[in-house]
């Protein structure tokens, strides 16, 4: 039986639930504040929860995240009686599945809910089918957890998959376990790295060639995409390709046949291609530098990796995995590890997601030597270097993280006319010194990263340069 837990502190909205529900085969339990929402989630598996935005705690919107990584990873219906755009983009970029506003119809609800519980059991369902045991891809938090489950649906079809995600994030490993998962999974695997290599280089390598058909072909080779016959290619930043061989691919996409370079007959191969990229292929299509078409026949099945900043659950069993393991291949006795060196761990941004972290581990524990702990002195020097920016901006917070308001009260009198402000000249002064203030502790916390900026602020690129060039600040 699936367990709903109603977020909502209006008690005739609840009772019209109750009722709308009651022919569910579910357990429904009601709580009135957030407060309540979060012992009942340590309390209990939820499978479903049904949150109203305004709550007495505040807006419960902020705190979506800790809904989302409960330990039983619920599915979210956010329900509203004052619904607007912004919060409709915050609720299902935070992994809520659908926003509703109040009043809706009673059949409205009812479906919604019907729709979220099976796909919950199914979701469950390729959960119990799961990954093979030996699968190296560590991590519990809700993000990973939802890759993971796309990664068993995306196994269990012959659909092309696209995987994005930034340097690091581990889109191998993920193509990899897709094909493990796969019925394909005893035919070969197929990697080839797609950045920097010439038209004609790629095509050969792809298609093949016969001897002689240029001049460094002293010997016939066949093509990976022959080699992948009866298994899976993996195309690695395939958005580096050329736009000729982007043709060439679509081609072979579409009918499953090509050419070796030299050769008059065509050949055929039973493959399942599998891409990715750490570009934003549809702003590449936008730029006239990727192929429409190509996209689409692609993204039969795209899977989104978090970076490791979004993952911040995973970055101490991620840790504490390969300091382990790392120990284990240098032979070294298992180091411990201290709280302090803990800490700047957890703080780092991760600009190299978990590839950096693998690295990090490596020449940390390379510079312990024979030292039984890790301490922040081990870890590489720019990683120091961040940890005592974030320390002194945590000084500057407490000691001048004021809000402006506070500051102006001394010499509230005086406007721009040496008169008395008038409320929009005090509100437009104080609202440029509060931006200008939040961006200056913003670049600060981010260490100038762009994209940690966005993160944080939670605002796109375009809007940080807006705000940048209104201030007259660099990042």
């Amino acid at each position: 039986m699936e367990t709903i837990l109603v977020v909502d502190d209006d008690p005739i909205f609840c009772d019209i639930l109750k009722e709308l529900l009651a022919d569910e085969e579910a357990q429904l339990d009601v709580v009135c504040t957030l407060n309540a929402a979060f012992k009942a989630l340590d309390h209990a598996p939820y499978d479903l929860v049904l949150l109203d935005v305004h709550m007495p705690e505040g807006n419960s919107l902020d705190r979506l995240h800790v809904f989302k990584n409960a330990s039983s990873f619920p599915e979210i219906i956010v329900l509203t009686g004052q619904g607007d755009p912004i919060g409709a983009e915050h609720a299902l970029k935070h992994g809520a599945l659908y926003y509703l506003e109040k009043p809706s119809s009673g059949d409205s609800i009812r479906s919604v809910v019907r729709r979220v519980l099976e796909y919950r059991r199914n979701k469950k369902q390729y959960a119990s089918d799961g990954f093979a045991a030996e699968h190296p891809i560590i991590g519990t938090s809700f993000k990973v957890q939802e890759c993971f489950s796309n990664v068993v649906k995306a196994g269990q079809s012959n659909a092309n998959v696209l995987i994005c995600g930034e340097t690091g994030t581990g889109k191998e490993l993920f193509a990899q376990a897709i094909h493990r998962q796969s019925s394909r999974r005893d035919g070969p695997f197929i990697v080839m790295d797609c950045t920097n290599i010439p038209s004609n280089l790629a095509e050969s390598l792809l298609f093949g060639h016969r001897k002689g058909s240029f001049t460094d072909a002293r010997e016939s080779h066949t093509g990976l995409f022959k080699q992948a016959d009866k298994g899976t290619i993996f195309l690695d930043e395939i958005g580096d390709l050329s736009l000729t061989v982007q043709r060439s691919l679509l081609r072979v996409l579409q009918e499953r046949r090509f050419r070796p370079i030299g050769s008059q007959v065509e050949e055929s191969s039973d493959f399942r291609l599998i891409a990715a990229t750490n570009v934003n292929l549809k702003q590449k299509v936008q730029e006239d530098v990727f192929r429409e078409d190509l996209y689409y026949r692609l993204s039969g099945l795209t899977i989104e990796l978090p970076p490791l900043r979004e993952r911040d659950d995973d970055i101490i069993l991620l840790m504490r995995h390969y300091v382990d393991k790392i120990c284990r291949e240098l032979g070294v006795p298992k180091k411990d590890i201290s709280r302090s060196f803990l800490k700047d761990v957890e703080a780092y941004h991760w600009p190299g997601n978990v590839r950096e972290l693998v690295n990090t581990m490596y020449a940390s524990i390379s510079a312990a030597n024979d030292e039984a702990s890790l301490y922040p002195h081990h870890l590489p020097t720019e990683i120091r270097i961040a940890s005592a920016r974030n320390n002194l901006h945590d000084n500057m917070a407490d000691n001048a993280c004021v809000c402006p308001l506070m500051q102006e009260e001394t010499t509230l009198a005086i406007g721009e006319n040496g008169s008395f402000p008038s409320f929009k000249e005090y509100r437009d002064n104080a609202l440029r010194k509060a931006e200008r203030h939040y961006l200056k502790h913003v670049i600060v916390k981010a260490n100038g990263d762009a994209r940690t900026v966005c993160s944080y602020a939670d605002f796109s690129r375009a809007r940080l340069y807006q705000l940048l060039k209104q201030h007259d600040m660099k990042l």
